[in-house]
Parts: structure tokens; sequence; C-alpha cells
């Protein structure tokens, strides 16, 4: 069951004498991850790269400087705290304190570790500074100021486990904006950093097309644009009612699919080839469904031969036409693979996570999304609605609750009908979005 990690007073307030240091973790650059781990994790391990051997160091962090209230800032600096000490084997100490005291704490450990954190615009941004602690009264007064022996910096998008120390945002749709996406024959939408360059972006996959681009003046801008003619043969027998999938990875690149062409594609920020993938489409979340006669297998399995196996293991017995996948971090900083497959027989949505846990939500139409758009540590799927005519379907987003129950959060009518969806990641600290393909229009939904 996800849930806050428990603090008590005495954990908030040690006392001077630290708890005796962990081994060092030994960070490098190729084992730091971004957007796999959760956020104070890959915080960690980022600001330990290049570091000196800080074994007996003291580490402590400032109050959180952040652009609105935190309920529990103090908690949040106490946590990020043990994450940075416990990548450089180093010694925790009481946060937050301000830079005068943190040297008098660590004035018997010779080196004091300084974090100072900022929680600003959907991001958390570390800066480490290593100090050589004042043995004796006189010395801090000799010399009040000290100057970083290494200094270090790191920054990652907010997740569930630094959400939860603020007040909970309320998931209530609210008015649509509409943008112009000049796309007829939308196949799959995808919104994340390609390239790896800080940004959000997104992607629209089209019949004849890929773009990346962003929303500006009430359209769709592509900064990059690649014809489909251009990627990947046309493919022998496509389906009469294509389908299509995109996957942000986290390294930038993108995986697309199409089942009119030939092969998958692995695209790099600039859309352009890196690798074939084959005759498959790209699984959200990680992996890719293997293409069946006119349906996809239901099982994730590698994009590539040398690839990590995914992880979920699957559903047997369904014939799919959609898939969806999210990675979901927990408020206590555990990271699960939650994964969806619409059956088209039954209309209905399977939900699977990387623990066995199941559900099942009926009366769903062949687009799905999957994310935590309020940043709980619960997932959203968002589906369309189970129907022929257009003008009937609607919007509705459902919550797998902790009691692995579908809790229906809101629906929202889309007489145009529903051509792709996507989760979007929160840009400034608040709720997600969800972008929506309808007729040549893009739905913006926060």
């Amino acid at each position: 069951m996800l849930g806050v990690l428990a603090h008590t007073p005495a954990a908030l307030a040690a006392p001077d004498a630290p708890a005796p240091a962990p081994a060092p973790a030994q960070a490098t650059a190729g084992r730091c991850t971004t957007g796999v781990q959760s956020a104070l994790q890959e915080i960690a391990c980022a600001l330990a790269i290049g570091a000196p051997d800080l074994r007996q160091a003291l580490v402590v962090s400032a109050a959180v400087s952040a652009s609105e209230p935190l309920e529990r800032g103090a908690e949040l600096a106490a946590r990020l705290t043990r994450s940075v000490a416990g990548s450089l084997g180093a010694r925790v100490g009481t946060s937050p304190s301000d830079l005068s005291r943190a040297r008098q704490l660590a004035k018997a450990h010779g080196t004091l570790v300084y974090l100072s954190p900022t929680l600003r615009d959907g991001k958390l941004s570390v800066t480490l500074d290593v100090y050589a602690a004042p043995s004796s009264f006189w010395d801090r007064v000799r010399q009040p100021s000290l100057a970083s022996l290494h200094h270090a910096y790191a920054e990652r998008r907010v997740d569930a486990e630094i959400r939860s120390f603020s007040p909970r945002v309320p998931l209530v749709a609210g008015r649509p904006k509409v943008f112009d996406l000049g796309e007829p024959e939308v196949l799959a939408l995808a919104c994340g950093d390609t390239g790896a360059d800080g940004s959000l972006e997104l992607v629209v996959v089209g019949r004849h097309r890929v773009m990346a681009g962003r929303l500006r003046q009430g359209r769709f801008v592509p900064g990059k644009l690649r014809q489909w003619q251009e990627l990947a043969q046309v493919a022998p027998a496509p389906l009469r009612q294509p389908l299509g999938s995109a996957a942000i990875r986290s390294d930038g690149s993108l995986d697309v699919g199409s089942t009119d062409r030939d092969t998958a594609l692995r695209l790099d920020g600039d859309l352009q080839v890196q690798r074939e993938l084959g005759r498959r489409l790209p699984w959200p979340g990680g992996g890719c469904a293997e293409m069946a006669a006119v349906s996809l297998e239901s099982n994730p399995a590698p994009c590539v031969a040398d690839g990590p196996s995914p992880r979920a293991g699957g559903v047997s017995g369904v014939h799919a036409d959609a898939i969806a996948g999210a990675r979901i971090v927990g408020q206590d900083g555990s990271v699960r693979s939650v994964r969806a497959v619409r059956d088209s027989e039954r209309a209905t949505v399977v939900l699977f996570d990387d623990a066995g846990r199941r559900v099942e939500l009926g009366g769903a139409g062949a687009q799905i999304a999957l994310g935590d758009l309020d940043l709980d540590g619960q997932p959203e799927v968002v589906v369309s609605h189970d129907t022929l005519a257009p003008s009937e379907d609607a919007l509705r987003v459902f919550t797998w609750t902790a009691a692995g129950k579908l809790e229906e959060r809101f629906r929202l009518p889309v007489p145009r009908g529903i051509r792709a969806l996507a989760v979007c990641p929160p840009e400034d600290g608040g709720a997600g979005s969800i972008a929506l393909a309808t007729g040549q229009s893009l739905w913006w939904i926060r």
C-alpha cells in the first residue's frame, strides 16, 4: 500500500550526535537516471557524481525555498538530507538548519555538506556545497564565511513523493483550451521531454507524418516534422483501421509506430532514426506490443533484442486494440509500472501493475492513457466512451485507488469524437493535463 513515510519528532530534531555513516554509493554519471527512479533518489545520485570522499562529513540542508507555501517543508528537507547522505555514504545532520548552525553541528566531523533546495515551477533544484567546518568558536570568528571546496547542482521535476509535502491538488476538469492541430488523422499523442533538454513537448503521430512541438497562440506549432514516407515503408498488410502509439523514453528519444508502416522506429530528439524496432507498437511505460494478426499482444516485450525486459507481466486471452502505460512514483518514493490494454471484444480496459494487481473498467472506447494527474501516487486512467457515434463520445477519468477500486473523477462530452489521448506531466507544480485530439483540433484539459 502506498503511503507517506512516518517521521518522528526525534528524527526531525536529532541531537548533534549523528547516525552511523552508511557505505558510500559511488555514484557515476552512467548510473544516475532521469525519470526512472524517484526525483529525490535521482537528485541524490547526481549530486554524488565527482564528489570527494565524504564518509566522515555531516550532511545538513537549509530550509526549502518554495514559490508557494509548503505544509511540511521541514520534513522534505530532512528526507532530502537522508537521500543525499545515503548516496555520499556520509552522516545525517539536523535539517533544516541555517549555515551558521550547520557549521556548528559539523565541527566534530571536520567537513560540512550543505544543501540549498529550491522548489519552483514544478521542479526541485538542489545546490550542494562542501565546507571545511571550523573546530572552535575563534575559528568561526576568524572565518565567518568559508569558500566552498566542492560544488554540485541537480534538478528534477516534482513527483508524488515531493508533492506529498504540499497541499493536495484538486482533480477537477476545467474548461478545455482548444488549439488548431492541423492534422486530420491523428493516431497517437505523447507528452514529455523529447531530446532531454528540460522542456516539455507534444508529439503528434498522424497517418502521414510525425511532429513534435508546442501550443502557441491558439494552434499547435511543430518544431520538428518528418513524413512517414521518409521514415519507413508501407506495411505489406496494413489494418483497415490503423493503430498507432508513441512513447517518450527517459533519455529523450522517441519510439513511434503505426500499423500502416512495416516497422516501428526509435527517433532522437530531432526525429532522426536511431533504430528500427520491427513490426510492433511502442508501449508507453517501456517495451513494445507485438502485432498479432488484426490486434496487439497483451504482454509487453522488449522493443529490441538487446533491450531490457519491461516491468509488469501482462494479461492473457485479450485481443488488444489499445495500450497505455506509465511509471508511477508513490508518496514514499517507491516506483511501480502500471499498464492498460483494451479488450476489443468486450470493450473493457484491463489495468495491471508489476506487483500483480489487476482491475477492469467496462464500457471503454479505443483511446486510453495513463498517468498521475494530481501527483498523489495513485494512477489515473483516461478513456474514451464505447460508442460508434462521435456525437456520443466522452472523456472519462478514473483513479485506481490504493484500495484497488476505480473511482470516477469526472467526465466531459466530446461531440466530435476522441481520436487520441495523452496525459501530460505538470509544468508548474500543479496538476497534470490531458491532451485530446478531436477532429482537427486539440483540447488541452487541466
